[in-house]
C-alpha cells in the first residue's frame, strides 16, 4: 500500500458560522443561527466499492441534519445547496437514502464530486432552505473550510470463516507523523442503513486491523470498510478517508 501525498498537505477542515446573506427565494425568509446543521465537511474520499458503480477518487461535501420544532419532518427541507465561495461553484446536496446516517433524528445530505486542486482551497458555504408548520421558510448556513490533500490507501482484506463466525482483517495504514489512524467497519443488513460501527482508534503501530468476528448470520449483507487520516492535534476531528465496500459472502 502506498501513502500518497501532495507536498506538505494535511487535510483541514475549519467550521465556521457565518452571518446571514440576503437571498430571497420567492417569499420572505427568516434569517436564524443554524441550529438545524452540523457535521458539515468537505474531504477527500477514495472509495473502492463492488456493491454499486461508483469507485473512485472522490470530494465528498456533506452535512447532517436534525430536527428540532421548527423543522420537524424531513420533506419540509426545500433544498440544501454547498457553494465554493472563491470560484462560485455551486452544487446541489441530496439526502442519504437512511434517514439516521448519522444518529437518531440526524440525516446526512451529501455530493461526490471528482477533486480537483481548487476543492481543497477556500471556503465551502452549505446553505439550507426549509419551512415550518405554518409554510414560513427559513434558511440557514454554515461553512466548511477544508485544507490541502492527503491519500489514505484503500484497504486490501483477508476473510477468515471459523466456527459460525466470519473475521476480517485489512492493511494498516503507513504510520505518519501528525496523523492518527483510525479502522472502521458498517455492515448494511438491508443495504441502506447501518447496524454496527466499529470504531478502532490511535492505532500507531499497527500493522493489521481485525474486526471482532461477525456472525455467518450477516453473510450476504454489504460491509463497509474505512482507513481514516485523522490530524492530530486538531481542535475538532479532521481526516480523510479510504474505503471499500463488498458483499460478505
Amino acid at each position: 500500500m502506498k501513502l500518497i501525498k501532495k507536498g506538505n498537505f494535511l487535510l483541514i477542515l475549519s467550521l465556521v458560522i457565518l452571518f446571514p446573506v440576503s437571498i430571497c427565494y420567492g417569499g420572505a425568509v427568516e434569517y436564524e443561527p443554524p441550529v438545524n446543521l452540523k457535521n458539515q465537511e468537505a474531504i477527500y474520499d477514495y472509495r473502492d466499492t463492488e456493491v454499486v458503480s461508483n469507485s473512485g477518487a472522490y470530494f465528498g461535501a456533506s452535512v447532517g441534519v436534525f430536527l428540532t420544532e421548527l423543522l420537524s419532518d424531513y420533506n419540509d427541507v426545500l433544498e440544501i445547496k454547498v457553494k465554493h465561495l472563491e470560484t462560485e461553484q455551486e452544487y446541489t446536496l441530496l439526502p442519504d437514502p437512511c434517514p439516521n446516517y448519522l444518529g437518531l433524528n440526524m440525516q446526512a445530505w451529501g455530493v461526490f464530486l471528482r477533486p480537483s486542486s481548487w476543492m481543497f482551497q477556500g471556503t465551502w458555504r452549505f446553505t439550507m432552505l426549509y419551512k415550518d408548520s405554518a409554510g414560513n421558510k427559513h434558511k440557514q448556513f454554515k461553512d466548511a473550510v477544508p485544507g490541502p490533500e492527503i491519500f489514505p490507501p484503500v484497504p486490501d482484506i483477508e476473510i477468515v470463516k471459523a466456527g459460525g463466525f466470519i473475521t476480517i482483517s485489512w492493511s494498516a495504514i503507513p504510520v505518519q507523523s501528525g496523523y492518527l489512524n483510525d479502522y472502521r467497519i458498517r455492515i448494511y443488513p438491508d443495504g441502506i442503513c447501518p447496524k454496527n460501527w466499529t470504531i478502532l482508534y490511535n492505532s500507531y503501530e499497527m500493522t493489521v486491523s481485525s474486526y471482532p468476528p461477525i456472525p455467518e448470520s450477516y453473510v450476504g449483507s454489504k460491509i463497509r470498510l474505512e482507513n481514516r487520516m485523522v490530524i492530530t492535534p486538531s481542535p475538532t476531528y479532521l481526516y480523510s478517508r479510504g474505503t471499500k465496500e463488498f458483499i460478505l459472502e
